[in-house]
Parts: structure tokens; C-alpha cells; sequence
């Protein structure tokens, strides 16, 4: 199963993020992602087997993370060949930021694969069929992000449409979701 741990986007920022789809419908062609499925990617770890998973779920619980917030205030593009993406992107807090590289430590003394790109808060908005696209016309407004439920989710293809299954969960300097069972 394909994996990775995301940040939940809270209501407004989730409007933030379908209202700025909106006005890029008008722009280009491309895959938009469904509103459920919106969030801020933590760490992407492509496909695992049930054991990295336990891995995984074991290193995450046991590296603390701080209520904290993130602010998602411009856009910009991640160029690719395949055309570019477009994205809610912010800065992160130095919390979430000292979280992420823990964690990263953590997953790189485990062993565990994960892609290490540059930790850079972002929703995708559009993955555009073409590049270049003129974003100077869109409304942008700053949008609050509290990080309130970090998760790790399984991506998988049902019936054409992109799903994400809630793994595991906790709430930052709070509650986990230690029974994991019921969801894997």
C-alpha cells in the first residue's frame, strides 16, 4: 500500500483551497483533487509492506509534536515534465519544522524510506496538464492552519477516484489513535 502522514486542513482552509481550485479551473486542465482529500503532506513514503507500516506507526508515536500552527499565504508551482503543480503553499512554524526533521532522523536511524524533499507546507491544488500558468490574477488570502490531527493514510485507486484511508492518528500534545486495527 502507498503511504504517507499528512497534517488535516481544518474548515476554512479547506475553503481556502476549493475557492483558489475554483479559480484555477478557469486557468487549465488537470487533476484537482477532491476536497476530502486535501491536506499537507508530512512525509511520503510510497509503497510499504504491513511490516514498515508497524515501523512506521512505532517511530511516529514515539516522537512528540507541540500544538503548534502553520500560515498557507501564496501560491506556487512545483515545475515537473508532466506538467506543473500548483499549490496553497506557507511557511512552517519552528515547531512543525523541528518535528519534521526529528521525525526524518528517527526514519532515516530506522531504516525507513521516505522521499526527502524539502519540507515545504503546501496543499495541491492542481496537478495542470501544462505549465506556465499565469497565477498573478488569483486571490490568495493568508489562512490560519492550527495543526490539530497529524495521520498516516494508505492512497489507493477505487472505482477512478483517488481515496485515503486513515491509518493512524494522533492529535499533537494530546490524544492518539493507538488502536490502529480497526483501520489497517
Amino acid at each position: 500500500m502507498i503511504v504517507f502522514s499528512a497534517i488535516q486542513l481544518n474548515e476554512p482552509a479547506k475553503a481556502a483551497a476549493v475557492s483558489l481550485q475554483e479559480q484555477l479551473r478557469d486557468k487549465t486542465e488537470g487533476s484537482f483533487p477532491r476536497a476530502e482529500n486535501l491536506h499537507i503532506t508530512m512525509h511520503y513514503f510510497g509503497e510499504v509492506s504491513r511490516e514498515t507500516l508497524d515501523r512506521i506507526i512505532h517511530v511516529t508515536s514515539s516522537v512528540p509534536c507541540e500544538k503548534t500552527q502553520l500560515t498557507l499565504d501564496h501560491l506556487t508551482v512545483f515545475p515537473s515534465n508532466k506538467g506543473d503543480h500548483i499549490v496553497l503553499a506557507g511557511t512552517p512554524s519552528m515547531e512543525i519544522q523541528a518535528y519534521h526533521e526529528a521525525l526524518s532522523k528517527q526514519y532515516e536511524a530506522e531504516g525507513i524510506f521516505f522521499d526527502r524533499k524539502k519540507f515545504l507546507p503546501h496543499v495541491t491544488l492542481v496537478r495542470a496538464k501544462t505549465t506556465g500558468v499565469d497565477l498573478s490574477e488569483l486571490r490568495c488570502n493568508e489562512v490560519i492552519q492550527p495543526v490539530k490531527w497529524i495521520g498516516l493514510y494508505s492512497s489507493e485507486q477505487v472505482k477512478g477516484q483517488r481515496v485515503y484511508t486513515e491509518l493512524w492518528g494522533y492529535e499533537p500534545g494530546g490524544n492518539r489513535n493507538d488502536d490502529q486495527s480497526s483501520n489497517i
